[in-house]
Formats: C-alpha cells, sequence, structure tokens
C-alpha cells in the first residue's frame, strides 16, 4: 500500500545506516541531529530504535549531557575556531591591501562586553568611513589593563600599532570623547589628526537638553531640541573643515531660537544660512524671549567652554554611523551581552561579525516588480513619531558555505589552519588574593551574629 500525500514518519523508527552522513554531525554530535536526511531506500519499521529520555536513568541523562557539551566545547576550540580564525585573517589581508596607497579616514569605537564600568572583555574596531569596512579590531580582557575603563585606549593603541605594521596610513581619526584617548591623540600620535564623532557629541547634548526642559520655567525649551540638534549636524558638515566657522555657526543658535537671524560680533559667520521666514509661521513660531530661563538655558548649555572646544573638532564632519550599525549587528547575532562566551569564542564571535558586516556592506536598494524603491516605517523611541528607512536587498552569506568547506577539509585532514592566538595569563579578575577557607568562613558567620 503506498504512504499517503501528507505523511509523516518519525526519525525514531530508522536505524542509523537509513540517514545520510552530513559533516556537521561528524565535528558536532547530536548538535544536527534532527537536519539529516534520510536515504533514497530507507525502510521504517515499527519499533522506535530510541529511548526517549524518561526512560533512560538519571545518571546516564547526566553523563551523556556531560559528555555532549565536553565534546562541543572541544572540537569547537580545536577546528571551528581556528578556521575561523583562518578566513578572518585572509580577508583581513584582502581589505588592508585595498587601502595601503591611500590617506585613510577612518573612525574608531569600543565596544564591551556587558553594560556599566565591570566589564571583562573589551572589543576596539576601526573602520574605513570611505568603503565602511572593518580595517582591524583589538580583542582583550580586563586583566590585561588596570581597570575596564582602561580598555578604550588599549585596544586603539593595538589597533592602530598593527595598522601602522601593515603600512595603512591612518590620516584623520574619528573617535568618542573619551578623554584618555583624547590625551593620547595629542601627545603621542599628533600626526593624525584627531577628531571627534559627530553622533556621540549629538547624543551627549541632546541629553542636556532634555535635562533642562523637564524644568517647568524651561519647558518651552523641548520642542526646539530636534532642531537644536539638527543644526548641529548642519555645523559640522557646512564648515568645512574651519574649526572656528563650526563654532560660530554652532554659536548662532542662541541668536536664531530668539528670532535675531542677522548680528555683527562674529568674525566667520554674520547672519542665519536659512532663507527669509514668512511671516506667518514667524507670528505662530515659538520663539525663546531672551532674558528668560528657557533662553538662559540654552545659552547655558550651547555656549558652554568645554562643549565649544569639541564642536570645533567636529568640522571635518566624520561620523561613525556604521561602526554603530556593526556593532547592533554583534549585539543582535553574534555577541549578544546577556550570555558569557570562553576568551576564544567572544574572539571567533566578533571576527564573523566582522566577515558578515564586511560582506555585505554597499547593498542596493531594494525594489518591487514595477521598479518601485522599497522602505520601512519605523516609530523611534526617541522621537517620537514615524520615519521611513530604505529597505535593502537580502544579504548574502557565501563567506559562510566556504568557511564550512574549510572546516570539512581541515577536520579531515586536507589542509593545514595556524592555531590559535595564545591566550592572556589567567590571571583573577579580584585586585587581592583570596584568603584562607577559614577566614572567609568566619567572616561569613560574623555578618549575623545577635551578641
Amino acid at each position: 500500500m503506498p504512504p499517503l500525500k501528507n505523511a509523516i514518519n518519525c526519525s525514531a523508527h530508522f536505524e542509523l545506516s537509513c540517514f545520510e552522513e552530513d559533516f556537521r554531525e561528524k565535528l558536532m554530535p547530536g548538535s544536527y541531529g534532527r537536519s539529516r536526511s534520510l536515504r533514497a531506500n530507507a525502510i521504517p519499521t515499527i519499533f522506535s530504535h530510541t529511548k526517549s529520555a524518561n526512560e533512560r536513568p538519571a545518571s546516564e541523562r547526566r553523563k551523556r549531557k556531560a559528555c555532549h557539551e565536553e565534546t562541543l566545547t572541544t572540537r569547537r576550540k580545536k577546528y571551528l575556531f581556528p578556521t575561523v580564525n583562518k578566513n578572518f585573517v585572509e580577508h583581513q589581508a584582502e581589505v588592508l591591501k585595498e587601502v595601503q596607497n591611500t590617506e585613510v579616514v577612518a573612525g574608531g569605537d569600543a565596544r564591551c562586553d556587558s553594560p556599566g564600568h565591570s566589564a571583562k572583555y573589551g572589543t576596539y574596531s576601526i573602520v574605513d568611513t570611505e568603503s565602511s569596512k572593518v580595517l582591524d579590531f583589538s580583542w582583550l580582557q580586563v586583566t590585561e589593563v588596570k581597570n575596564s575603563n582602561a580598555m578604550e585606549l588599549e585596544g586603539l593603541k593595538r589597533c592602530l600599532d598593527h595598522l601602522e605594521k601593515e603600512n595603512v596610513k591612518i590620516a584623520k581619526l574619528a573617535t568618542d570623547r573619551h578623554v584618555q584617548v583624547r590625551v593620547h591623540m595629542k601627545k603621542e600620535r599628533p600626526n593624525i589628526k584627531h577628531n571627534f564623532d559627530v553622533w556621540h557629541v549629538a547624543k551627549s547634548v541632546q541629553k542636556k537638553f532634555r535635562k533642562k526642559a523637564q524644568t517647568v520655567a524651561c519647558a518651552v525649551l523641548k520642542p526646539w531640541i530636534h532642531a537644536i540638534i539638527t543644526h548641529l549636524w548642519w555645523c559640522a558638515k557646512s564648515s568645512q573643515g574651519n574649526g572656528h566657522n563650526c563654532v560660530e555657526r554652532w554659536k548662532s543658535i542662541v541668536f536664531h531660537t530668539a528670532n535675531i537671524h542677522h548680528w555683527d560680533d562674529r568674525q566667520h559667520f554674520h547672519q542665519c544660512a536659512h532663507p527669509p521666514i514668512p511671516r506667518e509661521i514667524e507670528r505662530r513660531k515659538g520663539w525663546l524671549k531672551v532674558g528668560s530661563p528657557a533662553h538662559d538655558a540654552l545659552k547655558e548649555v550651547a555656549w558652554n567652554k568645554l562643549l565649544l572646544k569639541d564642536v570645533a573638532m567636529l568640522a571635518e564632519f566624520i561620523h561613525t554611523g556604521i561602526l554603530e550599525m556593526y556593532h547592533g549587528l554583534m549585539a543582535k547575532k553574534y555577541c549578544q551581552k546577556v550570555h558569557h562566551y570562553s576568551y576564544h569564542g567572544m574572539r571567533a564571535r566578533t571576527q564573523l561579525a566582522i566577515l558578515d558586516h564586511n560582506h555585505n556592506v554597499g547593498l542596493d536598494q531594494a525594489q518591487t516588480k514595477e521598479g518601485t524603491m522599497k522602505f520601512k516605517f519605523v516609530s523611534p523611541k526617541d522621537s517620537r513619531g514615524w520615519v521611513a528607512k530604505p529597505q535593502y536587498e537580502a544579504k548574502s552569506y557565501q563567506f559562510l558555505h566556504n568557511l564550512m568547506a574549510d572546516l570539512l577539509t581541515f577536520k579531515r585532514g586536507l589542509i593545514e589552519v595556524p592555531p590559535l592566538p595564545p591566550k592572556p595569563p589567567a590571571l583573577n579578575i579580584a585586585p587581592t588574593p583570596r584568603p584562607s577557607k577559614e577566614m572567609l568562613i568566619e567572616g561569613h558567620r560574623s555578618r549575623f551574629r545577635t551578641q
């Protein structure tokens, strides 16, 4: 009797010889059991060839789970991580070769494995702002530096040293406003023009204005915040590398919000760049009165001396938005901050994220069958409105097929793969040596004494 059209057989009624061999199953036994396919001549039986989990003794279940985890971890470290490292090193050599004879305008930023100031691992990445590809990354553990705050500077040093060794010339570098990075770039690397990332500065300024607008006296400042941040981006973009011009353009926001569009006490910028405002719009606009609490709060934040020094370093208009997208890819897919990974595991996941990012930069915007550009509509949490964002073509994962092919040939001994870089010394994260067992127990008990 032939089987029904939609008939489904349970895999437990087939012997192991009925399944086709899968190289992933050989590398990591048990991980891909459900994805195995049957042979064309496989014949099911009425008897089950597997035992259910409840039928096995508890000791056997624990033993099988421990053996599976140990085997999986061992094989990953022995085969998977070295193969990922090999593919990344080869890809990085190709990327660096493309920029060796150019003056690179780069952006750098750090990412920790957990939020807060108690991170264990830190990653610093440098991206080429022209090609949007990640050039290099440095991976370090908190025990290699003084504390977690020092990981960003150390990561930047390692990246720049490695790029210099590979004959890659960094002409300009944009970073966040990290104090240690600022001092290091000024004293140790004066040949690289240091700039600040516009996105980080705009985010900091926006927080300050929102805090000011929470008071009743400065509530009228809230509708102006979006325009003020947009004005900061315009100042950085239109200054053409002139820091003084950028500062004067930024300071003009204090005049514009008070309906003053011409002034004479400036050197480069004497009037607003927008066209004349129609009378109807001018009457309805919520201008800030000079001397009011809201206008004074705006002037206090915008004309802060430290902020003005930072605004002058935005004139090159270099931002690390592509790095934020890359970090978002890591957080969503490869290195979630809610999970803990081993040292080599985190390194391999970071390398996979870079391979994924670099192979999918510059995707074209998707189109419908009629040739209309596709968009997606989202509501950002900070703006509380709707915006349209381009929808791009599907990503390519051909690099994963090449990686799996190398993994299979490496497992069979057909190719040689370099070993993993050495792991740093296993130092204790605790700042002091552990006391004796008796002292710790006595201290624990003493906290609960009532006498």
